[in-house]
């Protein structure tokens, strides 16, 4: 199998970190490409009556902290290796596979963040969804 290119959601949480590590490790072995993307849910940074009242408008701070986070992603990958960061808005899972699909990956690394398992249950998992909906293989970090 031919790698190259990698898709890396990052959130910005440990897991996430040390999946950007290994993509960046095997990137450089592979000489692949790398995009970081950066998923902004709307549904946790603003609350839901905030969000009708703004009529789609995003504040300015949550954007530059997003654009703050897939700085510091990009600035983790070492020279010689080729990256791009992307900001979505939207669901994590359903977005990371709609973009995944848009752009034919041949690998996705991304964290597990370790929900415990009657989280899982209740309110699902992103790397799980991802996990079994992309149509190019996934790599879950933990």
């Amino acid at each position: 199998m031919k790698l190259d290119t990698i898709l890396v959601p990052v959130d910005g949480s440990e897991q996430s970190w040390r999946a950007l590590d290994q993509a960046v490790y095997m990137a450089g072995i592979c000489k692949a490409h790398i995009d970081i993307l950066y998923v902004l849910d709307l549904s946790v940074n603003i609350p839901a009556l905030d969000r009708v009242i703004a009529g789609g408008y995003i504040p300015v701070e949550i954007k530059e902290e997003a654009y703050l986070l897939l700085k510091k992603a990009a600035a983790k990958v070492v020279p010689g290796v080729e990256v791009c960061t992307f900001m979505n808005i939207g669901s994590p899972a359903s977005t990371i596979i709609d973009f995944c699909a848009a752009r034919s990956y041949d690998l996705i690394i991304m964290g597990n963040r370790g929900l415990g398992k009657i989280k899982q249950i209740l309110i699902g998992s992103v790397s799980r969804y991802v996990l079994y909906h992309a149509d190019c293989p996934v790599l879950v970090v933990r």
